[in-house]
């Protein structure tokens, strides 16, 4: 059951005092609400995803997913019948707290990578300034119905949520061609310097310690920030940038 003891305006106030004091990337900021704003959930999982120019939804930021989940989730397109997409269509908030529930009205989830022991899904829209429409999503191992204070949480921390993806697509903008690569993390600029050196993505997780498969996930993600199409446009930007004529 609902615990009504919660106090959302506290949580809410929680989350507003981090992004004006820390002004996080999306990966830390994921991980700041499932841990702590929704903690009272106690969720396994939750993502951040955006639908792109071509009609794709792809990951922003997740947290909790394991490397073969997040493996099968890296694109799929609006049109698959799916939660998140529908959340999207809809511009409506999901809730599925039941296993059934699932298999007869998302049958394509079968196809996805899911916890079996997972019980309920909750999927919700927010619209970013600068950005495209985004969805965030959350998994719990526990079946839990909504309730209103619930919904209305959910959609404040949404909201929040989609202030920071503005303020982080507002600055990707102003940021010179030349010195975007400063938006990538440590691991994406290792990766990229890799790939500008001519390597696969084998070689790559196998010089950084990675898996093949977080390689190909940390590019996709790279790929976004960079606003380009693929690793040769990378390549292109990296080369024309600081980083590369200082390695």
């Amino acid at each position: 059951m609902p615990n009504k003891n919660i106090n959302y305006l506290a949580k809410i106030s929680e989350l507003t005092e981090y992004l004006g004091v820390n002004n996080p990337d999306l990966d830390d900021l994921c991980k700041f609400v499932k841990t702590r704003i929704f903690a009272h959930l106690n969720p396994t999982d939750m993502f951040i995803s955006r639908l792109n120019e071509n009609g794709n939804v792809v990951p922003l930021a997740h947290c909790g997913f394991d490397e073969y989940m997040t493996s099968g989730w890296q694109s799929y397109s609006i049109n698959d019948e799916l939660p998140s997409t529908d959340a999207i269509k809809n511009n409506s908030l999901i809730w599925i707290a039941d296993n059934e529930d699932w298999r007869r009205d998302y049958p394509r989830l079968a196809q996805f990578p899911i916890d079996a022991v997972m019980k309920t899904f909750i999927t919700w829209p927010i619209s970013a300034r600068n950005s495209s429409m985004c969805v965030l999503g959350i998994l719990l191992h526990e079946t839990r119905r909504p309730t209103p204070d619930e919904v209305s949480f959910l959609e404040a921390v949404g909201s929040l949520i989609a202030l920071q993806i503005s303020r982080e697509s507002l600055e990707t903008n102003k940021v010179a061609q030349e010195d975007v690569i400063k938006l990538l993390t440590r691991r994406q600029r290792e990766i990229l310097h890799g790939m500008a050196d001519g390597l696969t993505n084998l070689q790559i997780a196998n010089d950084l310690g990675f898996s093949e498969s977080t390689i190909r996930q940390e590019s996709m993600r790279m790929y976004e920030i960079l606003q380009v199409s693929g690793r040769k446009e990378a390549i292109q930007k990296y080369n024309k940038s600081s980083f590369r004529q200082s390695a």
